[in-house]
């Protein structure tokens, strides 16, 4: 791997090279924003088209980002930013063999985390190590928040290893407790560029790790595994120019392939959901001791 200091969009950031691929991740939160072939300019990740945002989170997110330790708004009485903290946090790297290892602390949440890039070939290879700061067994949200944009995106088709997805009814910003089950093909399918305005969340629980997205137009095709035990549901946001106010303006497109331990990116979740959801787990426990790890694939062929 070859590793050089470079920026993406006015941000610091550290480009990753092999004979293959690059990738750019940024060291506000350790973000891949960017993988490609070399040689080419094709990035399948989402590039937001605002350059700044009141937003901490807006100002910075790109392609895919870790949310610890929630995933959605803090919980009743909490200060923490949407997503958590690893998003804004900066973060330093090192080499440590043929990975580039980026660390940071959670002064908040009490975490330190660790995101390890290899690459293998045409794969990149994210393994994102989570300890606790105070010894002690702590239960935390994780979301691996990846979004896609276009021109990937915009002739794409996209499969996955779910169950039947759910809707959830709407309660202010909070989804409600009531579930409409969904066709999972429809919810997979991305707008057109030319479709009717749409934006919602689903979820589906997972039951093989993967998903696909393949654009016969431009050749190229995103496969991404994951072990279902460390993100058992997939959740799926949709953004079709649905959002009006800054920084979105009416003119985002984007797909969130948001891999989590938690249904939905909501608050503190309701007794329904505290605990499991239709057949699967909806926590995440950091050990007493010890680093917990999960490892996602990303190949882009």
């Amino acid at each position: 791997m070859i590793r050089s200091a470079t920026s993406w969009r006015g941000q610091p950031a550290m480009l990753l090279s092999s004979d293959q691929l690059e990738a750019v991740v940024s060291h506000t939160g350790a973000q891949l924003a960017c993988l490609r072939r070399r040689g080419e300019q094709l990035n399948p990740l989402w590039q937001p088209p605002w350059q700044t945002a009141e937003d901490p989170l807006l100002a910075i997110i790109v392609g895919s980002n870790p949310c610890l330790d929630r995933f959605g708004p803090a919980w009743p009485g909490e200060a923490k930013p949407l997503h958590g903290e690893a998003g804004v946090r900066r973060w330093n790297s090192r080499l440590e063999g043929e990975s580039a290892v980026f660390s940071t602390e959670l002064p908040l949440a009490r975490l330190a985390v660790e995101r390890g890039f290899e690459f293998q070939g045409d794969t990149l290879v994210l393994t994102t190590s989570v300890r606790s700061l105070d010894a002690v067994a702590r239960t935390i949200e994780w979301c691996e928040h990846t979004t896609l944009g276009d021109p990937f995106l915009a002739t794409a088709s996209i499969t996955a290893g779910i169950a039947r997805p759910q809707s959830m009814s709407q309660s202010g910003s909070q989804p409600g407790t009531e579930s409409v089950s969904i066709d999972a093909a429809t919810a997979l399918a991305m707008p057109g560029p030319s479709d009717e305005n749409r934006g919602d969340i689903h979820t589906a629980p997972v039951l093989d790790g993967w998903y696909r997205v393949h654009n016969p137009m431009l050749g190229r095709t995103l496969m991404v595994r994951w072990d279902p035990a460390d993100f058992p549901w997939l959740c799926l946001w949709t953004e079709h120019r649905s959002r009006s106010e800054s920084p979105w303006l009416g003119v985002t497109r984007a797909r969130g392939m948001e891999l989590s331990t938690k249904p939905f990116p909501e608050g503190k979740p309701p007794a329904e959901r505290a605990t499991s959801w239709l057949g699967r787990s909806t926590l995440c426990v950091v050990p007493a001791h010890g680093w917990l790890r999960k490892t996602i694939r990303f190949r882009w062929s």
